[in-house]
C-alpha cells in the first residue's frame, strides 16, 4: 500500500489517474470489472481497453508500467 499511495501522490500526468476502490462499498464497479481478490490492479488505456496488471507491486515497477 505505501508504494500505491506514492504512485497516487507523485503522479503529475493529467492523462493518468491512480485510484483506489473499496469493493466492500463499490460492489457494482468491482463486479463489472471482475475484481475477485485483494489487491487487484487494473489499467485502462485508450478507448477503455482494460488490462490486468500482474507485475511486481513496488513503486518503480508500477511507475514504469
Amino acid at each position: 500500500m505505501p508504494d500505491w499511495n506514492k504512485m497516487s501522490s507523485t503522479n503529475t500526468d493529467s492523462k493518468i489517474q491512480v485510484v483506489k476502490v473499496d469493493c466492500t462499498v463499490e460492489q457494482t464497479i468491482c463486479g463489472k470489472y471482475a475484481v475477485k481478490g485483494y489487491p487487484t490492479i487494473k489499467a485502462f488505456g485508450p478507448n477503455g481497453v482494460e488490462e490486468d496488471y500482474n507485475s511486481a507491486r513496488d513503486y518503480d515497477t508500477m511507475a514504469s508500467f
